[in-house]
């Protein structure tokens, strides 16, 4: 899970470089946001190992 969510990470910048190359300004903050989306969902990816490999932590 760990390696998931560095690669969303490493896609998450590879997304917010690209945006930032577009002429377009749609196109960049579509880019953006998607990039912005995956951040979060990497966050909650790396939460769910931290739980997990905490025995003492709450399941939800």
């Amino acid at each position: 899970m760990h390696l998931n969510a560095m690669a969303l990470e490493e896609t998450e910048q590879s997304l917010h470089d690209s945006a930032d190359g577009r002429a377009d300004p749609e196109a960049a903050e579509r880019l953006n946001r998607l990039a912005d989306s995956m951040t979060e969902t990497a966050r909650d990816i790396a939460a769910r190992a931290r739980d997990l490999s905490d025995p003492g932590s709450p399941r939800p």
